[in-house]
């Protein structure tokens, strides 16, 4: 793999953790994000960002692992463009019921790719689809704290 394939995955990546983490830091301190009711299965403010940090990391480590595929490449640029979208409806909009239809297709997305990541039955996948499997898992958790936000 190219050394420019590495340069770009790490600007993807980097681009949307800063941009989301951003947006996000703002989000959570605005007044209409203040006034929220939160789920009691809310975690603590300082574990989204352990969780995001462990998640981006893994996912820049798993997409520059992938071999040259136009539909990895396809899959890996949807989920960050999702996951971008998310945060902004989330966070910046405040458009809950936009952005759980957002991370349901987010999590789709999600597991899409660890099912073609399985049928490439790359010799290394078994920790990639585990690593795969633990942010499909936090996208579980988030959309149902989204979920939340309409129920109410």
């Amino acid at each position: 793999m190219a050394l420019s394939d590495h340069i770009y995955k790490i600007l993807v990546v980097a681009f949307v953790w800063i941009v989301g983490t951003i947006i996000t830091y703002y989000g959570v301190r605005s007044e209409q994000y203040q006034n929220l009711t939160l789920s009691v299965y809310q975690p603590k403010s300082w574990i989204f960002g352990v969780v995001w940090s462990f998640i981006y990391l893994s996912y820049l480590y798993v997409w520059t692992k992938m071999p040259a595929d136009n539909t990895l490449f396809v899959l890996f640029n949807l989920n960050m463009a999702l996951n971008l979208l998310w945060t902004v409806l989330f966070f910046y909009g405040f458009q809950f019921n936009a952005s759980f239809i957002v991370i349901i297709l987010l999590a789709l997305v999600t597991l899409v790719q660890v099912w073609y990541i399985y049928t490439l039955q790359i010799p290394e996948s078994g920790l990639y689809l585990f690593l795969m499997l633990i942010y499909f898992s936090w996208l579980c958790v988030a959309s149902i704290l989204n979920y939340n936000f309409i129920a109410l």
